[in-house]
């Protein structure tokens, strides 16, 4: 049976089953997996992409910027003030980079 191919339209064969004691049983023997449509417009696709990519910049800006953070504050009494430019700057520069033009900007 599984060798066998079925039509789109099938989604499940079963075979019932008798034990010794005269019980019963289903006996899945071909399920098709389901697959869901796309969520999304074709057109919105590259939109979409940017958004994403938008999205993962800021939270590694945001992520990098939280260890500066606590590395300037682990190293002097109000370090974090003190480095709160350079810590921007370089956290900004690296949430930068999934950014970049040349990468997501392909229709």
């Amino acid at each position: 049976m599984k060798d066998m191919r079925f039509p789109a339209s099938v989604r499940r064969v079963v075979r019932l089953t008798q034990d010794a004691a005269g019980n019963v049983a289903p006996q899945v023997v071909f399920e098709r997996e389901e697959t869901g449509p796309k969520k999304g417009s074709r057109m919105l696709r590259p939109f979409e992409k940017m958004v994403h990519r938008w999205a993962k910049g800021e939270q590694a800006r945001a992520a990098r910027y939280l260890e500066r953070h606590e590395r300037s504050n682990a190293k002097k009494k109000d370090g974090w003030v003190r480095d709160l430019n350079l810590n921007v700057f370089r956290a900004a520069k690296a949430g930068a980079k999934p950014l970049r033009w040349s990468r997501w900007v392909r229709f």
